[in-house]
């Protein structure tokens, strides 16, 4: 499978867990993992012991959280991270999910409305163009006011 690195946002929040999974490389079914650090709809970040490349893909099978339901995945490996800040958990790859068997999402779903949210690592980026358009309309503004003021 070809695979092109895209910076994309993340639309589903993820979930703090720490829980055993089953996580093998699908090229040769070599165990890579056996630990979720968090976990979302669209995927999740495993702890791993072997080196593994961008756009690999990997079996993953673990139990939706508080469940006795299991959940059979396919994923792409999108993110690595090697543990070296403070804030990482070890070396890991973050996954993004293939599509799930409908029936798993909803499990997979209801299964993470209980579970509370990870705590994000970095602070949260700047929206500098946001930032810009709010003082062009906060200067805007000003300027009306003190034109309407000379006009009296």
């Amino acid at each position: 499978m070809k695979f092109s690195p895209v910076h994309q946002r993340r639309h589903e929040k993820r979930r703090h867990v720490d829980m055993p999974c089953e996580a093998v490389r699908d090229l040769d079914f070599r165990r890579i993992g056996e630990r979720l650090l968090d976990l979302s709809r669209d995927g999740a970040l495993l702890r791993t012991y072997r080196d593994l490349s961008l756009g690999e893909e990997v079996l993953l099978a673990f139990r939706a959280p508080r469940t006795r339901q299991w959940i059979d995945a396919r994923a792409i490996v999108v993110r690595k991270v090697r543990g070296v800040r403070t804030t990482d958990r070890g070396e890991a790859v973050g996954l993004s999910f293939l599509p799930l068997e409908p029936i798993q999402d909803v499990v997979l779903t209801a299964a993470l409305d209980r579970v509370p949210p990870t705590l994000p690592a970095r602070p949260r980026a700047i929206d500098y163009a946001s930032t810009v358009r709010q003082i062009e309309s906060l200067r805007a503004y000003v300027l009306v006011s003190q034109r309407d003021r000379r006009v009296e």
